[in-house]
């Protein structure tokens, strides 16, 4: 009995289709068996007769386009939520993009600003420092040499170190001055790329 069985192992499997197949088979033959419809008009009677083949392209038609109907109606709901989505990053964007500029618009309003600046306190070290060489070589006329030259002495020595205590001062304000000028570069950079 148990070679029987591993000898057949598929025996019901195949039976199962087999039998799905007839009641198939037989409702297929129920449902689309031949018709005929009767017209009547005008007092005459004609006949018309529906092969199963034409019930069977009929309803295939049908089916096809309720078919297409449907997946149609599913794609478009489906592209109408990409659209929505697409478009609400779009909106975004562009809000993002003008919060943008105006930061940018922000940053070159400071940036000119502090440019103006600095050239300010540029020309006005520059003019202080011409100023500063210009009192030195005025004294007083009615002392002695001696003292004048050590006067001079001092006030050449205090206008030196003043003298150098602004060059670097200014040599500061130039490395900043260029790099606020930088700064301006990639902001309009940054401006022209958004």
């Amino acid at each position: 009995m148990m070679l029987g069985m591993h000898r057949f192992p598929n025996a019901t499997i195949a039976q199962r289709i087999h039998v799905a197949w007839r009641l198939a088979y037989t409702l297929f033959g129920k449902v689309y068996r031949e018709r005929e419809l009767i017209l009547r008009s005008e007092g005459r009677v004609r006949y018309l007769r529906v092969s199963r083949n034409m019930q069977v392209a009929s309803s295939i038609f049908v089916l096809c386009i309720f078919g297409w109907a449907f997946g149609m109606t599913a794609l478009w709901d489906f592209q109408r939520g990409v659209i929505d989505k697409k478009i609400g990053k779009i909106k975004d964007a562009e809000v993002a993009y003008g919060d943008l500029l105006d930061e940018i618009i922000t940053y070159q309003e400071k940036v000119s600003h502090v440019t103006a600046k600095l050239q300010e306190k540029h020309t006005y070290l520059l003019k202080e420092l011409s100023e500063g060489a210009d009192a030195a070589g005025l004294g007083p006329r009615s002392t002695s040499v001696g003292q004048r030259i050590e006067e001079a002495s001092v006030l050449f020595g205090s206008v030196r170190e003043s003298h150098e205590s602004l060059q670097i001062h200014l040599a500061q304000i130039d490395i900043e001055l260029e790099q606020m000028t930088e700064t301006t570069h990639l902001l309009e950079e940054s401006l022209s790329k958004v």
